[in-house]
């Protein structure tokens, strides 16, 4: 045999070698176990938390402020706006014996505003605040 004959052989031979494994791999078949399952844990009850308190600031009170004139002078003046329907009362600021009149809480800022102009008709000079 020469050198021709040699090649033919061991490509034969290498032939007749790979197509046996390709049909072997083929004829495999993967099994795979089912998972077992795990084995239960009981569950443990979960710890209560505490509600959580709201730390939003409460939206700011809506009033009207006028100047104050004098103790005798303010309480008239705070039952004549109480007469025309406005809920008016005398803020005392503690460090002085100074003050203002206070006209409302109102809910909402146009009702603040729809009062202020009302006000404004009549004459009174009122400016819009906060507290």
């Amino acid at each position: 045999m020469g050198f021709a004959g040699t090649v033919v052989f061991g490509l034969a031979l290498s032939g007749w070698y790979l197509g046996n494994r390709i049909v072997a791999a083929d004829a495999t078949r993967v099994v795979t176990a089912a998972p077992t399952p795990l084995p239960a844990i009981p569950a443990q009850p979960v710890a209560q938390q505490p509600p959580v308190e709201d730390t939003t600031p409460a939206p700011p009170e809506l009033y009207l402020e006028m100047a104050a004139l004098g103790s005798k002078r303010d309480m008239n003046y705070i039952e004549k706006l109480h007469s025309q329907g406005f809920h008016a009362y005398l803020e005392i600021n503690p460090g002085d014996a100074t003050g203002c009149i206070l006209i409302g809480p109102y809910a909402e800022a146009s009702e603040r505003s729809r009062a202020r102009r009302k006000l404004s008709a009549a004459g009174v000079l009122a400016i819009e605040t906060t507290r």
